[in-house]
């Protein structure tokens, strides 16, 4: 048996593992463990984009450029 075991934060959905190409294309059998009197650490990431988008702001005026104008740049 072959284990791996590691702390992180959970920011979103997905967790790295570290060392994938090891067990890629393998079975596994996940138990994640919490202290439960742990405060959280923050909104998601997630939740931090949707409020991103939510207070993004009107743009008065916008100048649309073309692939070989953008290259120029």
């Amino acid at each position: 048996m072959y284990a791996i075991e590691f702390e992180t934060y959970i920011t979103d959905k997905f967790i790295e593992i570290k060392e994938y190409e090891k067990v890629a294309n393998r079975h596994a059998k996940v138990i994640l463990l919490f202290d439960q009197s742990e405060e959280k650490i923050g909104e998601p990431k997630t939740q931090r984009f949707k409020n991103f988008l939510e207070s993004s702001q009107e743009v008065d005026s916008f100048v649309k450029y073309n692939r070989d104008e953008l290259n120029e740049r």
